[in-house]
């Protein structure tokens, strides 16, 4: 089982044995100005994946879910990269 955590130190691997680990992976300050859970859910896993590789279904998907969020801030939005505002 593989753990992985924000943190705005630095990127590091604690390895636990029989293939268990727990990485920190470092983060932009921004990334823990965001309020909005589902903003920042997004932004992190629009990282991993690639705007690129999305299928249409999913893009849809993400955009309804954004729509029907109430909590979701102007200011959140300010903080995301522009790959993933211009979704």
């Amino acid at each position: 089982m593989n753990i992985a955590y924000l943190t705005d130190g630095v990127s590091r691997t604690i390895n636990l044995g029989e293939g268990k680990n727990i990485k920190f992976k470092h983060a932009s300050p921004r990334y823990f100005s965001i309020r909005s859970r589902l903003a920042l859910l997004l932004t992190t896993a629009l990282k991993d994946w690639k705007v690129e590789n999305l299928t249409n279904e999913q893009v849809a998907t993400i955009k309804m879910k954004l729509n029907e969020n109430p909590h979701l801030q102007v200011a959140d939005l300010k903080l995301m990269p522009s790959k993933v505002r211009n979704l």
